[in-house]
């Protein structure tokens, strides 16, 4: 028997993603029928630029502290007894 987990995390995630962009393509142009659609909801263009400008910086400093969480309390301990 073959296990992997791995690809059926990655796949989950992905089915996930995908359901969510269904829904999105369905009600397209409109967040919420039929009061809101998407460009009278976004934010000002300047808002916009500035959001994409700062997101690197900070995904920057979150992937990193991220992984370093992870090999923390997903690394080896030869201490433990469980």
């Amino acid at each position: 028997m073959n296990r992997r987990y791995a690809l059926a995390r990655v796949l989950a995630g992905a089915q996930v993603a995908l359901l969510l962009a269904g829904w999105g393509v369905a009600q397209y142009p409109f967040l919420i029928a039929p009061d809101f659609t998407i460009a009278g909801s976004a934010a000002p263009r300047a808002t916009l630029a500035l959001t994409a400008m700062t997101l690197p910086v900070g995904a920057g400093l979150l992937v990193p502290s991220l992984w370093y969480l992870f090999a923390v309390f997903k690394g080896q301990n030869p201490g433990s007894q469980i």
